[in-house]
């Protein structure tokens, strides 16, 4: 059998093992790690977990296989542990491809003489080799917990997302209008979208402008809708246009935009009846990027409604419950 960590958010981590128990029956849940971190083992190798989970399910966010698992009896053992064990790890990277080694450690004392940063810089010592953070082809994930080291060696792509566990972390700045920012970021970087092949986007209730901020450092111009102002860090910006009225108010014009996008605050089922209304103004080949607000109650099952409504009438290229995301889901949608 072979084992994997998955990673959700932490109120929804029933709701994604039972989406890898339904795409793949055989998975057994071995325990939690954490809250929101499971082992699971299966027949499957990890290429066809990924596959199966990338295009099936929703509320996993992160995965990475487990190749092996070394035991220890004290938390200061662990480096030696590792050291001791740097073959079985070298065997496993493929050597003409960038790497990044990615600690997660869920210790029962703090100890400040282990770290994400100290185990990852032994690794990488010892392996002679300097870790690409940010673009890593391979990933060598390290989880440590209750007397175990959980190592596994994988192509990045095959991961989900290739942030420690899906934790997709932007650096604030000064020019920060919103958090909602980094909703967009995240999609843009775990789902690998180029926009730069695209030159309009509409923002449906674009205020404070979080988005049409996004959108604007991808060089798009941008129509932004909302009758409430815009930040004045884009307010001036010439490619922007402020319509300044509901959504609905701008049913009745006939423009055509390559990118559409929608993280307003209102009723899914409503939000979907737009987005097909709005369908019309999505160009041959545009995106639509929007994000689905969840109940508290029959998550799962509200989940799949809208989804199945939303394949009626478009092709979901991605769905996905991203760290930024909390309590909602973003979708990526191609008109049929």
């Amino acid at each position: 059998m072979n084992k994997f960590i998955f990673t959700s958010d932490k109120n929804y981590t029933q709701m994604a093992f039972n989406e890898i128990k339904k795409f793949i029956p055989d998975s057994r849940l071995v325990n939690h790690i954490s809250q929101n971190i499971c082992t699971v083992e299966t027949k499957n190798n990890f290429l066809e977990i990924s596959n199966i989970i990338n295009n099936n399910c929703v509320f996993v966010r992160h995965i990475c296989p487990v190749n092996f698992i070394l035991e220890y009896k004290d938390n200061n053992e662990i480096l030696n542990i590792l050291t001791n064990n740097l073959e079985k790890i070298k065997s496993l990277i493929i050597q003409n491809k960038s790497f990044s080694t990615q600690t997660r450690l869920f210790l029962n004392e703090k100890n400040d003489l282990i770290n994400n940063k100290i185990i990852n810089d032994q690794i990488n010592n010892l392996l002679n080799k300097n870790s690409n953070i940010k673009n890593p082809e391979q990933i060598i994930s390290i989880v440590i917990n209750n007397n175990k080291i959980f190592i596994g060696i994988s192509e990045s792509k095959y991961n989900l997302s290739s942030w420690p566990g899906g934790e997709c972390r932007f650096k604030k700045d000064e020019n920060l209008i919103s958090r909602a920012e980094f909703k967009l970021l995240e999609a843009i970087d775990v789902f690998n979208l180029d926009l730069s092949k695209y030159k309009t986007a509409l923002d449906l209730g674009a205020a404070p402008g979080g988005w049409t901020k996004v959108l604007l450092n991808n060089n798009l111009k941008v129509t932004a809708i909302d009758p409430a102002l815009l930040s004045p860090k884009i307010i001036n910006n010439p490619n922007v246009y402020h319509f300044k009225g509901l959504a609905q108010d701008f049913i009745k014009y006939d423009d055509k935009f390559d990118i559409i996008v929608n993280d307003m605050r209102m009723d899914t089922y409503e939000s979907i009846n737009l987005m097909k209304i709005y369908s019309k103004y999505i160009s041959k080949n545009g995106l639509i990027i929007m994000t689905l607000k969840l109940r508290n109650t029959n998550t799962q099952t509200q989940t799949n409604k809208c989804l199945n409504i939303l394949k009626n009438n478009f092709n979901i290229l991605h769905a996905r419950q991203l760290f930024h995301n909390r309590t909602e889901i973003t979708v990526v949608l191609q008109k049929l």
